[in-house]
């Protein structure tokens, strides 16, 4: 290695130790020199320097990871040049690949597949909807990082997106990428990708899916003796079964992996989330992965329901067409029996209050005649009455105060009274007539 610890890269990065090296270039644990916080610097190998796809690559690797924001992808912090070689500065992570995790403890539970594949289906996400394909999953690219306090925390990164492919820098990658050239990790290569044809992020889901099989039984997908032979598994090869491997597992996960290693990109899983969700119900777990909400339908999907006076009509489903020509004739006629409902109401309603008035109303009562002991002036003998007012204002005066204590009825014309000023009543019998307003015999009849 040119470089040795202490030396000072881009006048920003002081070198720790040496951390691993991999097909493109090494890695080392660095300090930044301002603030003494230590950073992941990746350097372009020496063979490596001078071959013009590769140094394309590597930047297109800075730039890509950069502008995705995911816990689940590996920070990029910086980017430049030092003694002509390229580095990249990352965020430092502490803990293990899968790769060595698989080599450690086998293979792995399917609570424990569904707990990684929740976080890389969330960091991929992220990608695709970014436009950017990663192209080279495999294990050795998937980062167990440990954190929180002593490490208790575990958080899935994505690492190295040399080889991504993305919309915005597709002529670049054009360009780079010679043709019929095999770009990625061959036992993870979708059939399209293995016979160098054109990918898309369903590629990075049949990798996902050769990843979940190698978790899930211990055994990798396929394993050729060498790249040919790996590459003709790929394209022609049964799928194999993972009640093979494990019978406890059971048919549900082969059918799940016959769907996510579909050779037909058309057929696969089209998006990580919904890969995830599949595998969680393939392993009878309660789904915690948010799947893409389908696009909106419109009025295909709405339904129809009309509630009147606690009863309510079967709903009516189907197109807008269906809709229409089922809901126009129900609401027509339920209409119409509404509003002859209201109208037989309202008459029912003012039928009984004419009713209820009339039986309310009390019988008209005569006005009684005034006595001789109800008015003052009867208990003076004829010959000493006092001079008074005329008649006729004594008739009236009799007439109002009668008015007055006879009953009001509640409705209807007040009761005519038996005696009205300036007239009298005919007689109707022999006896003799009476003084309308004294009540004195007046003479014969």
């Amino acid at each position: 290695m040119e470089f040795e610890p202490g030396h000072v890269v881009g006048g920003r990065y002081r070198l720790v130790r040496p951390l691993a090296t991999g097909g493109m270039g090494a890695i080392w644990v660095a300090r930044h020199v301002e603030l003494d916080i230590e950073v992941a610097i990746k350097f372009v190998l020496a063979e490596q320097a001078g071959d013009a796809r590769a140094l394309k690559r590597f930047r297109r690797e800075a730039r890509t990871a950069a502008g995705l924001s995911s816990e689940h992808v590996v920070r990029v912090l910086d980017f430049g040049v030092d003694d002509e070689k390229p580095y990249l500065a990352m965020e430092l992570l502490e803990g293990e690949d899968l790769l060595e995790h698989l080599e450690t403890h086998g293979r792995l539970s399917p609570e424990r597949v569904a707990i990684l594949l929740r976080q890389l289906s969330r960091g991929l996400e992220v990608a695709h909807d970014a436009g950017i394909v990663h192209r080279d999953l495999k294990p050795s690219n998937l980062f167990l990082a440990r954190t929180g306090k002593s490490g208790a925390d575990e958080v899935l990164k994505i690492l190295d997106f040399g080889v991504a492919r993305s919309q915005a820098l597709q002529r670049e990658a054009d360009a780079t990428d010679s043709v019929g050239v095999l770009l990625g990790s061959p036992p993870y290569m979708s059939p399209e990708q293995a016979r160098a044809g054109s990918v898309d992020h369903r590629t990075d889901l049949w990798a996902v899916g050769a990843i979940s099989f190698e978790m899930l039984t211990g055994h990798r997908l396929f394993a050729g003796g060498n790249l040919a032979d790996t590459v003709a598994k790929i394209c022609s090869d049964p799928i194999p079964r993972v009640s093979d491997h494990a019978a406890e597992l059971g048919s549900c996960f082969d059918e799940f992996f016959r769907r996510a290693l579909e050779r037909d990109p058309g057929l696969r899983f089209q998006s990580a989330s919904e890969l995830c969700a599949a595998f969680e119900a393939a392993a009878g777990l309660p789904s915690a992965s948010a799947t893409k909400a389908p696009a909106p339908r419109g009025r295909d999907s709405e339904t129809l329901s009309v509630r009147v006076e606690g009863s309510t009509f079967d709903p009516v489903q189907g197109g807008s067409q269906a809709v229409q020509s089922r809901s126009a004739p129900r609401l027509g006629w339920l209409v119409a029996g509404v509003t002859l409902a209201a109208l037989g109401a309202t008459l029912a309603v003012r039928q009984l209050t004419r009713v209820e008035l009339q039986a309310e109303a009390p019988a008209a009562a005569p006005v009684p005649m005034p006595s001789m002991a109800s008015h003052p002036a009867a208990a003076t003998p004829p010959h000493q009455a006092p001079a008074g007012p005329p008649a006729s204002a004594a008739a009236s005066s009799a007439t109002v105060e009668a008015a007055r204590a006879a009953p009001r009825a509640k409705s209807g014309p007040a009761p005519r009274s038996a005696a009205t000023a300036g007239s009298a009543a005919p007689a109707t019998s022999a006896q003799p007539k009476v003084d309308p307003i004294f009540g004195l015999p007046t003479g014969s009849p």
